[in-house]
């Protein structure tokens, strides 16, 4: 069928595998636009759900691959925030 469509359309060399690739392609940059506004312009998760078009933040949350550098940063953030907050007790 792929190649039926391809020799219509007349695209030389398409495969399944091609397509494939094209669509893993597409994740992967999806990921990547995800993450980088995220993590470098400081824009909460909502607007990145907002600017993707994705109706349910768990979809957005699915395309973020946090770097160890951005988990490493964001741990150390909570640890000083936890030392310098009066907490109960």
């Amino acid at each position: 069928m792929v190649k039926k469509c391809a020799r219509l359309a007349q695209l030389e060399d398409v495969t399944p595998h091609v397509l494939r690739q094209c669509e893993a392609s597409r994740s992967v940059a999806r990921d990547t636009y995800a993450t980088a506004t995220l993590e470098t312009s400081g824009h909460d998760l909502r607007l990145v759900q907002h600017l993707l078009g994705h109706s349910r933040i768990e979809t957005t949350a699915r395309y973020l691959k946090p770097s160890p550098e951005a988990a490493e940063a964001a741990a150390n953030g909570l640890s000083a925030w936890l030392e310098d907050a009066e907490l109960p007790g």
